[in-house]
């Protein structure tokens, strides 16, 4: 069924500006008239379907859909029960000749453009039949440059949007007369834009570029307004943009074989953002002058690379100490606590009263996503921001992106976290374990190593760092063990006929050490998750607390020597003696008093 006029005219009276969105809004507005006016559901239903381009998001991002540039608002989504929108199987011929009708009779380019375009893209799948298609995609082409023009000084981006279109489309059709109007149209845009709005000068490099079908000539017209932009910006010393233009420029000059050109911009850029960084506060300093070092480096810049990473070094010592320490006190009914405890170490055997509570504080992965979830519902800061891990030296060791595109790195945080505390109540346990079985030599219970990861040679070495916690001797404890366990974790690969050394850069061979261990295949496969998460938290990943890393490289401080950083250390010795002959088995539920 055509569009009435009645529907057209409301289309028409309109005002102002057609974005994506504003095109949402008006095909809204469209069927609240028809509802107000008691029309029949059927027949709105089959006017929204003739409006359905209105609906269609545009610019070509979502391709895999219908492989057009147009895409539905909603995809199918069963697992959320949510359906396509529009559908592509709900629209028909019929429905393209009302698109071809009102690209025809609407006033507005806007939307002349958008339904001559919807024939063009879609017409091919819905209605193969029509020898007209080409008309129209020179029809869109034609009305998407009038439309940019028009927005071209009240709606930036709308103008940017529908002169790259157009240009596309001309490419398409291969028009030159109108790719000549479309791309003088774009080129003059960005010529006579101010030097602060980078928007309107940055956008044929950012649109254009990578079309094909453009001649040298042309991709050079491109990159030499945008060159003569960032010189302008060097001398105005405009960090935004010379951060922008800089690195675009020289990446692009250097995919030409233009090295020297590429080096003069990237050096360009570089010195004067590191100039700028000089009086800025070290926190945002690192991360400009991070952004250089990564950027010189991908130019071969080497030389230049190790000059401005000893700035960032340098730099960095001043941000760490702009950082402080945040304490949040967290109340515990300790008489719940105490109860629990109890209930951990009321077994006969000390050692296993030793594991049960060693085994109860370790956080469990999958409580952690599940609380994490819960807790986060409708907060939006760890899906809208990453988070950098700062080192000692005052640099990022670590990023964690949003929580869309990094959610294991959210949850090792988390997990980090949960272990924190949870190592309180394993401290507190220990007392409790020395007073419920009178002694404080935890480190001669009666078959506590006893485990296939600890060869006889270096029992004692556990027993000393043992010793050393409950002496209080937390340094001793800590260098101690942390290599007992690293060389336990390459027992656990013979145990799994798995090679415990590797090839070096210069073809010699050397000891695994604990992340190539913690990564294997068959220790993920074989190791409890639990247990696996806990010690790659603790030992490995830069997100968590990575204990092994920092003390074995010696950049740990003094502070970090403590009791509680050593008591994790325990607890996770204690956790690896479950391997050993027959295991030790408990239950994720309160386990009796005989159980093992």
């Amino acid at each position: 069924m055509p569009v009435s006029k009645e529907v057209v005219g409301w289309l028409d009276e309109e005002e102002g500006t057609l974005a994506q969105h504003n095109l949402l809004i008006l095909n809204f507005k469209i069927f609240e008239r028809l509802q107000r006016q008691n029309t029949e559901q059927t027949v709105i239903f089959d006017v929204m379907r003739s409006l359905a381009p209105l609906d269609f998001f545009a610019h070509g991002k979502k391709r895999h859909v219908w492989g057009s540039i147009f895409s539905p608002k909603s995809e199918s989504d069963a697992g959320r029960g949510v359906e396509e929108y529009p559908k592509l199987a709900d629209l028909t011929a019929s429905h393209v000749d009302n698109w071809a009708e009102l690209a025809t009779t609407l006033k507005r380019p806007q939307l002349r453009a958008r339904f001559a375009d919807a024939v063009w893209e879609l017409g091919k799948k819905l209605s193969p039949q029509r020898e007209d298609l080409h008309r129209f995609g020179f029809l869109a082409a034609e009305a998407h440059l009038t439309a940019a023009s028009e927005a071209k000084d009240r709606a930036f981006y709308e103008s940017v949007q529908a002169g790259t279109r157009s240009i596309q489309l001309s490419l398409q059709l291969r028009s030159k007369e109108l790719f000549s109007k479309g791309f003088a149209f774009m080129m003059e845009f960005a010529d006579s834009a101010e030097p602060n709005h980078m928007g309107r000068w940055f956008a044929p490099f950012d649109r254009l570029i990578s079309l094909s079908g453009l001649s040298s000539a042309e991709r050079e017209r491109i990159v030499s307004g945008l060159e003569w932009r960032f010189w302008e910006a060097v001398d105005r010393q405009d960090l935004h943009q010379l951060k922008m233009a800089g690195p675009a420029l020289a990446l692009y000059r250097q995919s030409h074989g233009e090295y020297d050109q590429s080096k003069k911009i990237i050096l360009a850029y570089g010195e004067a953002v590191l100039k700028l960084t000089t009086d800025q506060r070290p926190m945002i300093a690192i991360h400009h002058i991070s952004a250089v070092l990564d950027d010189y480096l991908r130019m071969g810049l080497r030389s230049d690379a190790d000059r401005v990473r000893s700035l960032l070094e340098e730099r960095g010592k001043g941000a760490f100490k702009e950082m402080h320490e945040h304490s949040v006190e967290i109340k515990f009914d300790m008489s719940d606590i105490e109860t629990s405890i109890a209930e951990k170490l009321d077994h006969k055997d000390p050692f296993c009263a030793l594991f049960r509570l060693a085994w109860s504080c370790t956080p469990h992965p999958d409580e952690i996503v599940a609380h994490f979830e819960a807790a986060s519902e409708g907060m939006l800061f760890h899906r809208l921001f990453p988070v950098n891990i700062i080192g000692q030296g005052g640099l990022p060791v670590a990023t964690v992106d949003t929580y869309d595109k990094s959610q294991k790195g959210r949850h090792v945080m988390e997990y980090r976290q949960a272990m924190q505390l949870n190592v309180s109540f394993f401290m507190f346990g220990i007392e409790e374990w020395k007073k419920r079985f009178g002694r404080a030599d935890f480190h001669k219970v009666p078959g506590l190593f006893d485990c296939l990861l600890i060869p006889e040679t270096r029992r004692s070495l556990f027993e000393e760092g043992f010793a050393a916690y409950a002496n209080a001797d937390y340094v001793k404890a800590i260098h101690v063990l942390i290599p007992q366990v690293e060389n336990s974790l390459r027992e656990l690969l013979k145990l799994l006929d798995a090679p415990i050394t590797k090839t070096d850069e210069e073809g010699g061979f050397e000891v695994k050490n604990m992340d190539h261990v913690l990564h294997n295949e068959k220790v993920q496969a074989t190791l409890d998750e639990r247990l696996w998460m806990f010690l790659k938290v603790l030992y490995t990943d830069k997100r968590g607390i990575n204990l092994r890393n920092v003390v074995m490289h010696g950049i740990a401080e003094s502070k970090d020597f403590n009791q509680a950083n050593a008591a994790l250390v325990l607890q996770s010795v204690m956790l690896l003696t479950m391997v050993r002959e027959g295991g030790v088995f408990l239950e994720r539920a309160a386990l009796s008093p005989e159980t093992p």
